[in-house]
């Protein structure tokens, strides 16, 4: 600080500093809780659709069914942020796949396909990360707007 303040200036500087530090720290916590809860909810949503498709596809896959495979496989795929299905048997091979788009990220998801008690082949889902990234990005500028008005309020 410079010498020629007064008693009055500087605690004023040291408040507003103050208020300027922990408001950053505050917003600064607020998004990581908030992201870690955004890509929790997104990995429990991808999960279950993974789990629901490798169910739905059990008694197909057991009866070779192609046609009602490739059939699921395209029902998921046109579910929104869906990017990409794939159902593939015990040994690993492709039965159905279904690709929407290749030029997004994507998280994957697998379940196994459980039929009788017995794995019969799995399933994997790839779905776009865009919409974790946007809630992220609305989130940050949330966070500024409500810092810029505490501050000015303070």
């Amino acid at each position: 600080m410079a010498q020629g303040w007064g008693l009055s200036a500087k605690l004023i500087a040291y408040v507003a500093a103050g208020a300027i530090i922990t408001s950053v720290a505050v917003g600064v916590a607020r998004v990581k809780n908030e992201r870690t809860h955004l890509g929790t909810m997104v990995d429990y949503s991808g999960q279950n659709m993974a789990n629901t498709t490798a169910a739905g596809s059990a008694s197909l896959v057991v009866g070779y069914d192609n046609g009602n495979l490739e059939i699921l496989a395209r029902n998921v795929a046109d579910q929104p942020h869906v990017m990409g299905v794939m159902i593939m048997n015990k040994d690993g091979r492709t039965m159905s796949q279904t690709v929407v788009n290749t030029n997004k990220e994507y998280r994957r998801y697998q379940a196994p396909i459980v039929f009788d008690g017995a794995v019969i082949g799995s399933v994997a889902v790839d779905i776009s990360t865009e919409p974790l990234d946007q809630a992220i990005d609305e989130l940050y500028s949330r966070i500024i707007l409500e810092q810029i008005i505490i501050g000015l309020i303070l």
